[in-house]
């Protein structure tokens, strides 16, 4: 049985089911969008595959439940035309610049570019094999890391609403486990911890269970440290002495999980190294601290971690 190629498909302006009409000279993008502005991404080329095998070339104007809607060039001049193929005729959409523009998002680190782009694409979380999650994820990212409070609750809606509507499933589980940082980070860590005990006694996921993990041992480390505030005593108090031991011990244990059981995570797994390293150091076991930070370097010296390893270590040879 021979395969069908896919063929280019020219829509006639009388086809059916396709709705068309006529835009010429359609209005172009300004230079610049207002942050996070809801603009389609009319600058971007698109391919549309569809279930009778054929696909049509285009520019994405919008998608709805029941319609994807693109600008297409008619056969002859400049003259364009706008299509609303029904979803169910739709395979996938494929977008040719999205790795280009990814690359240039990530490269430059550009906060204000990094929301227009993701102004732009928003709307097409559901699209299938859209980038606007990737896109959304970076930007989220960025926002997490900017230690404004706003900023940071920014993200986490940003990581909702991908958790939400994403068509990608990869990218709906790193919402998730991006909403849940985004959390702690903006002081919402009671609902955090609570969505993560219920991932913890459920998931099947390493990552969303490395991250569950993870916010549980900072939780701890939080209990402890104010454990420690309110008992400056405590080594001389016989019921104290086992509350912070469980604490400590608590989230030792959950920031040393990825390391421990999915060592191949080298970020997850040196984030636990260092978070463990801190820990230790807070808590006067220095010869912990160091040995927590030696592995961290030598297994995992590529992380963003091992510099903060090895400027501990050489703090404390200072001393």
């Amino acid at each position: 049985m021979k395969t069908q190629k896919l063929k280019p498909r020219r829509i006639p302006l009388n086809a059916t089911p396709f709705f068309l009409f006529l835009a010429l000279f359609l209005p172009s993008l300004p230079a610049t969008f207002a942050a996070e502005a809801p603009v389609p991404p009319l600058a971007e080329p698109v391919i549309l595959y569809l279930k009778d095998r054929t696909y049509q070339p285009g520019r994405l104007l919008s998608l709805d439940p029941l319609f994807c809607r693109a600008e297409i060039d008619l056969a002859e001049g400049k003259a364009k035309a706008a299509i609303a193929v029904p979803k169910q005729e739709l395979l996938w959409i494929e977008f040719p610049e999205a790795e280009k523009l990814y690359e240039k998002m990530t490269g430059t680190g550009d906060l204000l570019a990094c929301a227009n782009l993701w102004g732009k694409w928003k709307n097409f979380l559901s699209a299938p094999r859209s980038p606007a999650a990737k896109f959304g994820l970076q930007y989220a990212s960025l926002l997490s890391s900017s230690g404004n409070s706003l900023l940071e609750q920014r993200a986490a809606e940003i990581c909702a609403q991908i958790e939400k509507e994403s068509w990608d499933t990869a990218a709906r589980a790193e919402a998730r486990r991006g909403r849940l940082r985004a959390w702690i980070a903006t002081g919402n860590a009671a609902a955090a911890v609570a969505e993560a005990e219920e991932i913890a006694a459920s998931s099947e996921d390493p990552q969303l269970l490395i991250e569950a993990k993870w916010i549980l041992a900072f939780s701890s480390a939080k209990d402890l440290d104010q454990f420690l505030a309110n008992n400056p005593k405590w080594k001389d108090d016989p019921f104290a002495a086992p509350k912070k031991n469980a604490l400590f011990e608590t989230a030792i244990d959950g920031f040393l999980y990825p390391f421990l059981f999915f060592g191949s995570e080298a970020t997850p797994s040196a984030r636990g190294l260092w978070n463990a390293a801190e820990l230790c150091a807070a808590c006067g076991e220095d010869r912990m601290a160091k040995d927590f930070c030696d592995d961290l370097l030598g297994i995992y010296p590529e992380t963003s971690y091992a510099g903060k390893a090895r400027d501990f270590l050489v703090s404390r040879q200072r001393q």
